[in-house]
């Protein structure tokens, strides 16, 4: 495989594993703090032992639960579109010289980093 080859290789996965990073960060900070925000406004009494019970105005509240916002299936895709490259990747891993097998191996261990199949 020639240099350009690889090049343009890594930079479609590197581009797919950026925006699936920041794509997960964002949805892992909303989720946070759309729990801190659930925490700090609702208070919730949820043990059921009688001392606490009985110490609680109105014993057990309940606690209203949304689900995390997603406007769109794109992080989805791009994660198995990498899973996808990540098993071609296994397929051809013995094939090509020297170089292109550094390749593919590189290419696999950023991949399964990214998705954390470690």
């Amino acid at each position: 495989m020639d240099l350009k080859t690889r090049m343009l290789q890594q930079n479609y996965v590197d581009v797919l594993m950026v925006s699936t990073n920041k794509s997960m960060e964002k949805l892992n900070a909303k989720k946070l703090a759309g729990v801190e925000q659930l925490i700090e406004g609702t208070q919730p009494n949820l043990c059921l032992h009688p001392h606490h019970a009985a110490s609680a105005q109105t014993g057990l509240r309940n606690v209203h639960v949304t689900g995390m916002i997603r406007t769109s299936d794109m992080l989805t895709y791009k994660r198995a579109e990498l899973y996808e490259i990540y098993q071609l990747l296994k397929q051809k891993q013995r094939t090509g010289d020297a170089t292109t097998k550094a390749h593919y191996m590189d290419l696999q261990l950023r991949i399964a980093n990214t998705l954390e199949l470690n």
